[in-house]
């Protein structure tokens, strides 16, 4: 078993969570419903500016499975679309879909990504991107 999956299911025996939105509204949209291009909008929005209290899903459990897919690569060494395309990434997260089930969205959001030069979440001030790369280090037991 590799590493990170080691220490990701260590965490998860022992400490229950409930994905950590128990003060925001959360709003679940049907991904079906949203354009591609603007879904990658939604979720990249998730890396620039702050929220307005509201989680949206399945956008925003897209958003954190690209930062997790981005340290698992940093931190473990992890191939960051083996990462990406694990259907245990986000455990817990009703709402991730791998890699491979919608590689358009994913796709255009990395190129957007990629172009903004937005994948250094450890720099990142915005409070979502901060919290989620909190929670990845102790997930993995990197704290």
């Amino acid at each position: 078993m590799k590493e990170w999956k080691l220490r990701q299911q260590i965490t998860h025996k022992l400490h229950k969570h409930d994905d950590l939105i128990e003060n925001e509204e959360v709003i679940v949209t049907d991904r079906a419903s949203i354009r591609t291009l603007d879904f990658a909008h939604d979720v990249l929005m998730y890396f620039v500016q702050e929220g307005d209290g509201k989680l949206y899903y399945p956008q925003k459990s897209y958003a954190v499975a690209l930062i997790y897919a981005r340290l698992l690569e940093k931190y473990f060494g992890e191939q960051f679309y083996d990462a990406l395309n694990d259907p245990e990434l986000l455990i817990s997260d009703l709402y991730f879909v791998p890699y491979n089930e919608d590689r358009e969205a994913y796709d255009d959001i990395i190129g957007a990504a990629n172009y903004w030069k937005l994948w250094d979440f450890e720099s990142n001030p915005i409070s979502y991107v901060q919290s989620t790369v909190h929670y990845f280090k102790q997930e993995f037991l990197l704290d």
